[in-house]
């Protein structure tokens, strides 16, 4: 019985997870528009890093709070199980 439970304990903190991840993956990247065609050319690797860069750096807090979820999540059922 008491492992019935623990089961179903992880079970509700992984969809908890799962759904929190979800919501944290819907990430909608934007192409940087004010690169001139000339300097893409010129240096594609800039382009690309400063598009890395920026998306990056925008979408960093939604990165922690997913390995932040995943942390909890490895605790709790550590605990429950």
């Amino acid at each position: 019985m008491a492992r019935e439970n623990n089961n179903k304990q992880n079970a509700h903190y992984l969809t908890k997870y799962v759904t929190n991840l979800r919501r944290l993956n819907d990430i909608d990247l934007e192409i940087p528009q004010d690169f001139p065609i000339e300097e893409i050319i010129a240096d594609p690797d800039a382009y690309a890093l400063e598009f890395i860069e920026r998306e990056f750096t925008r979408y960093l807090p939604r990165f922690m709070e997913a390995y932040k979820l995943g942390q909890d999540l490895a605790i709790k059922n550590k605990a429950g199980g």
